[in-house]
Protein backbone atom coordinates (compact mmCIF):
# COMPACT_ATOMS: atom_id res chain seq x y z
CA UNK A 1 0.00 0.00 0.00
CA UNK A 2 1.29 3.66 -0.97
CA UNK A 3 1.98 5.57 2.46
CA UNK A 4 3.34 9.12 0.98
CA UNK A 5 1.15 11.17 -1.09
CA UNK A 6 1.59 13.94 -3.24
CA UNK A 7 -1.34 16.24 -3.46
CA UNK A 8 -1.43 19.54 -5.55
CA UNK A 9 -4.15 21.86 -6.01
CA UNK A 10 -4.40 24.87 -8.60
CA UNK A 11 -6.12 28.07 -8.08
CA UNK A 12 -8.30 27.40 -4.91
CA UNK A 13 -9.90 23.92 -6.97
CA UNK A 14 -11.22 21.38 -3.89
CA UNK A 15 -10.14 18.28 -5.39
CA UNK A 16 -6.36 17.98 -5.76
CA UNK A 17 -5.51 17.63 -10.05
CA UNK A 18 -2.65 15.77 -8.76
CA UNK A 19 -2.80 12.71 -6.17
CA UNK A 20 0.09 10.16 -6.49
CA UNK A 21 1.94 8.51 -4.47
CA UNK A 22 5.43 10.20 -3.46
CA UNK A 23 7.27 7.64 -5.12
CA UNK A 24 5.26 6.90 -8.36
CA UNK A 25 4.90 10.33 -8.79
CA UNK A 26 8.76 10.60 -9.58
CA UNK A 27 8.81 7.48 -11.59
CA UNK A 28 10.09 4.90 -8.62
CA UNK A 29 8.70 1.57 -9.34
CA UNK A 30 8.78 -0.89 -6.71
CA UNK A 31 9.88 1.62 -4.03
CA UNK A 32 13.20 1.53 -5.51
CA UNK A 33 15.40 3.93 -6.16
CA UNK A 34 17.39 3.79 -9.30
CA UNK A 35 19.45 6.65 -11.22
CA UNK A 36 17.93 7.83 -14.03
CA UNK A 37 17.68 11.50 -15.98
CA UNK A 38 14.71 12.54 -18.60
CA UNK A 39 13.86 15.82 -19.63
CA UNK A 40 10.66 16.37 -17.00
CA UNK A 41 11.55 13.94 -14.44
CA UNK A 42 14.95 12.82 -12.83
CA UNK A 43 16.49 10.91 -10.23
CA UNK A 44 19.80 10.69 -8.69
CA UNK A 45 20.90 8.20 -6.55
CA UNK A 46 23.96 8.49 -4.57
CA UNK A 47 25.86 7.20 -1.36
CA UNK A 48 24.52 7.61 2.40
CA UNK A 49 24.67 10.85 3.67
CA UNK A 50 23.24 11.82 7.42
CA UNK A 51 21.95 9.89 10.11
CA UNK A 52 18.32 9.45 9.18
CA UNK A 53 18.39 7.75 5.54
CA UNK A 54 19.61 4.46 4.03
CA UNK A 55 20.30 6.58 0.76
CA UNK A 56 20.58 9.70 -0.81
CA UNK A 57 18.29 10.08 -3.77
CA UNK A 58 17.07 13.59 -5.00
CA UNK A 59 13.83 13.49 -7.19
CA UNK A 60 13.27 16.42 -9.33
CA UNK A 61 10.37 17.35 -11.29
CA UNK A 62 10.44 19.74 -14.36
CA UNK A 63 7.21 20.15 -15.48
CA UNK A 64 5.62 23.47 -15.80
CA UNK A 65 3.32 23.28 -13.31
CA UNK A 66 1.10 27.01 -13.94
CA UNK A 67 -1.17 28.72 -11.68
CA UNK A 68 -3.43 31.90 -11.55
CA UNK A 69 -3.92 32.49 -8.14
CA UNK A 70 -2.28 29.80 -5.88
CA UNK A 71 -0.61 26.72 -5.37
CA UNK A 72 -1.10 24.62 -2.76
CA UNK A 73 1.16 21.36 -2.59
CA UNK A 74 1.05 18.41 0.11
CA UNK A 75 3.30 15.90 0.94
CA UNK A 76 0.51 13.56 3.20
CA UNK A 77 1.88 10.49 5.02
CA UNK A 78 -0.55 8.15 5.36
CA UNK A 79 2.00 6.30 7.48
CA UNK A 80 2.13 4.59 11.02
CA UNK A 81 6.26 5.72 10.64
CA UNK A 82 7.01 9.16 10.89
CA UNK A 83 8.92 10.67 7.93
CA UNK A 84 12.07 11.31 9.41
CA UNK A 85 14.65 12.80 6.35
CA UNK A 86 12.55 15.44 4.26
CA UNK A 87 13.88 17.93 2.32
CA UNK A 88 12.07 19.92 -0.73
CA UNK A 89 12.55 22.84 -3.06
CA UNK A 90 10.02 24.68 -4.77
CA UNK A 91 11.17 27.03 -7.69
CA UNK A 92 8.32 29.64 -8.87
CA UNK A 93 8.20 32.56 -10.53
CA UNK A 94 5.30 34.76 -9.86
CA UNK A 95 4.53 37.19 -13.05
CA UNK A 96 1.97 40.17 -13.40
CA UNK A 97 0.30 39.10 -16.23
CA UNK A 98 -2.44 36.72 -16.05
CA UNK A 99 -2.25 33.52 -17.62
CA UNK A 100 -3.56 33.06 -21.32
CA UNK A 101 -7.10 31.21 -21.46
CA UNK A 102 -4.85 28.61 -23.45
CA UNK A 103 -2.21 27.27 -21.00
CA UNK A 104 -3.53 24.04 -19.32
CA UNK A 105 -3.07 23.07 -15.87
CA UNK A 106 -0.45 20.23 -14.42
CA UNK A 107 -2.70 17.18 -13.86
CA UNK A 108 -1.86 13.34 -12.88
CA UNK A 109 -3.33 10.28 -12.25
CA UNK A 110 -1.93 7.40 -10.32
CA UNK A 111 -3.84 4.18 -11.06
CA UNK A 112 -3.67 0.83 -10.08
CA UNK A 113 -5.00 -2.74 -10.35
CA UNK A 114 -4.27 -5.68 -8.26
CA UNK A 115 -4.30 -8.42 -9.02
CA UNK A 116 -4.59 -7.52 -12.77
CA UNK A 117 -7.12 -9.91 -14.20
CA UNK A 118 -6.00 -12.76 -16.91
CA UNK A 119 -6.99 -12.46 -20.73
CA UNK A 120 -6.98 -16.14 -21.80
CA UNK A 121 -7.23 -15.89 -25.42
CA UNK A 122 -7.83 -18.97 -27.50
CA UNK A 123 -4.89 -20.32 -29.00
CA UNK A 124 -3.80 -23.25 -31.82
CA UNK A 125 -0.35 -23.99 -29.86
CA UNK A 126 0.02 -27.27 -27.83
CA UNK A 127 2.51 -25.42 -25.33
CA UNK A 128 3.26 -21.63 -26.04
CA UNK A 129 6.54 -19.76 -25.16
CA UNK A 130 5.70 -16.93 -22.83
CA UNK A 131 6.28 -15.09 -25.87
CA UNK A 132 4.05 -16.46 -27.82
CA UNK A 133 1.02 -14.27 -28.10
CA UNK A 134 -2.13 -15.77 -30.03
CA UNK A 135 -4.25 -13.33 -31.66
CA UNK A 136 -5.18 -10.06 -31.88
CA UNK A 137 -7.25 -7.57 -29.79
CA UNK A 138 -9.38 -5.70 -32.54
CA UNK A 139 -12.22 -4.18 -30.02
CA UNK A 140 -10.42 -3.15 -26.87
CA UNK A 141 -11.67 -5.06 -24.66
CA UNK A 142 -9.93 -6.25 -21.20
CA UNK A 143 -7.52 -3.71 -21.88
CA UNK A 144 -5.69 -2.17 -18.94
CA UNK A 145 -6.66 1.76 -19.04
CA UNK A 146 -3.86 3.86 -18.77
CA UNK A 147 -5.69 7.54 -18.62
CA UNK A 148 -9.22 8.16 -18.80
CA UNK A 149 -9.91 12.26 -19.47
CA UNK A 150 -11.58 14.07 -21.41
CA UNK A 151 -10.86 17.95 -22.68
CA UNK A 152 -7.75 19.59 -24.15
CA UNK A 153 -4.34 18.97 -22.83
CA UNK A 154 -1.12 16.94 -23.74
CA UNK A 155 -0.45 13.00 -22.61
CA UNK A 156 3.54 13.04 -21.91
CA UNK A 157 3.56 9.45 -20.29
CA UNK A 158 3.46 7.25 -17.51
CA UNK A 159 5.90 4.74 -15.58
CA UNK A 160 4.19 1.34 -15.72
CA UNK A 161 5.02 -1.05 -13.13
CA UNK A 162 4.35 -4.65 -12.85
CA UNK A 163 4.83 -7.45 -10.71
CA UNK A 164 5.03 -10.73 -11.81
CA UNK A 165 4.29 -14.19 -10.14
CA UNK A 166 7.15 -16.90 -10.59
CA UNK A 167 6.58 -18.73 -14.03
CA UNK A 168 8.61 -21.23 -16.02
CA UNK A 169 11.79 -19.64 -16.65
CA UNK A 170 14.15 -22.27 -16.80
CA UNK A 171 16.81 -20.02 -17.58
CA UNK A 172 16.36 -18.25 -14.21
CA UNK A 173 15.58 -21.19 -12.11
CA UNK A 174 11.91 -20.12 -11.55
CA UNK A 175 9.13 -22.76 -12.08
CA UNK A 176 5.57 -22.38 -11.65
CA UNK A 177 4.75 -24.26 -8.03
Amino acid sequence: MRKVIIEMYWDGEDNPSVRAPLGDFFGIGHATCKHFVSLPLSMVFGEKRGPKGPFAAAMNSYFPMPFGSGAVIKIINESESAIENLFYYIDYELTDEPLTDDVGRFHAQYNQENPCEKVVHDSDLVNPAPWDLPGINLTGDDNYVILDAEGKGHYVGCVPVEQRLPRRWPEHGLWDR
